[in-house]
């Protein structure tokens, strides 16, 4: 939906996480959005498994683990930050590392 239709990604994106979603109920939800022919198209090119097959090797050399992770160039955070403090913190030291 996202390279298809940008302006309806977040619309599909809040659905998606509104509740359980099955393979089946989300690309009929998607073809509703971008249409059945185009999303088919699209699933059927090469883009797809190149995006997942690069982040996965992102995944992997960020030590696989837990996620989300929030990659800088000093640090990494791994999974729920409870902290707003600490996120701040985090993207400020890292700001101020990138400056000098």
């Amino acid at each position: 939906v996202w390279r298809l239709n940008p302006q309806k990604f977040q619309t599909f994106h809040d659905w998606m996480f509104q509740g359980h979603r099955t393979v089946s109920t989300a690309r009929k939800f998607a073809e509703s959005l971008v249409g059945k022919a185009p999303l088919q198209t699209e699933l059927s090119s090469a883009v797809p498994g190149q995006y997942i097959s690069r982040h996965v090797s992102l995944y992997q050399r960020v030590g696989s683990g837990q996620v989300p992770k929030l990659i800088f160039p000093k640090t990494t955070m791994q999974g729920e930050v409870n902290s707003a403090a600490t996120l701040c913190d985090t993207i400020r030291n890292e700001l101020a590392i990138a400056q000098q």
